[in-house]
């Protein structure tokens, strides 16, 4: 797998199946993808992921206590789920992040939850935490909250054994 991107390379480590490469510049006639540095890659299947929209139009964020926009939903507890729903898990609220081991963690937590592994906080609990993630990033950016992004939680908090239950 070879995730290709613009942006610096993400300093943590990835699976050894996934390595980086700058953005692609053109698809050569014979399928293989040519990179911005010269380098050619020759995939089996060439996925565009160039951003996400949060809608849920199956989903009452009302009743669910949730505040869904086109680029915000919040709050939810780890980025994943809503402290008024806590069984209820959005897996890959996410913004500019290897998405794939981000959402291998978050299921991998979900699933340390549902299995009473991972006790949750009270709801109040989670909701102030909410709160103070979206501050604190408030004050980092000064604009509106936004999904994680490279480098940023849930993946480090979630892999910290020693808050979190092993997960």
């Amino acid at each position: 797998v070879i995730l290709s991107h613009g942006r610096p390379l993400l300093q943590f480590p990835l699976p050894p199946q996934i390595r980086q490469a700058p953005p692609v510049c053109r698809v050569l006639e014979d399928g293989a993808v040519q990179f911005r540095d010269g380098g050619v890659a020759h995939p089996n299947v060439l996925l565009l992921s160039t951003g996400y929209s949060f809608s849920y139009p199956f989903l009452s964020g009302v009743e669910v206590g949730l505040q869904v926009e086109p680029h915000l939903v919040a709050p939810l507890y780890k980025y994943l789920l809503p402290p008024a729903c806590p069984s209820l898990f959005i897996v890959g609220v996410c913004k500019t992040i290897c998405p794939f081991p981000h959402f291998h963690t978050q299921v991998q937590f979900a699933l340390a939850v549902l299995e009473g592994a991972v006790s949750l906080p009270s709801r109040a609990e989670m909701e102030e935490e909410a709160q103070r993630e979206t501050e604190k990033k408030m004050a980092q950016g000064g604009g509106a909250p936004t999904p994680p992004e490279d480098g940023m939680e849930p993946v480090g908090v979630l892999r910290n054994p020693g808050s979190h239950g092993g997960v």
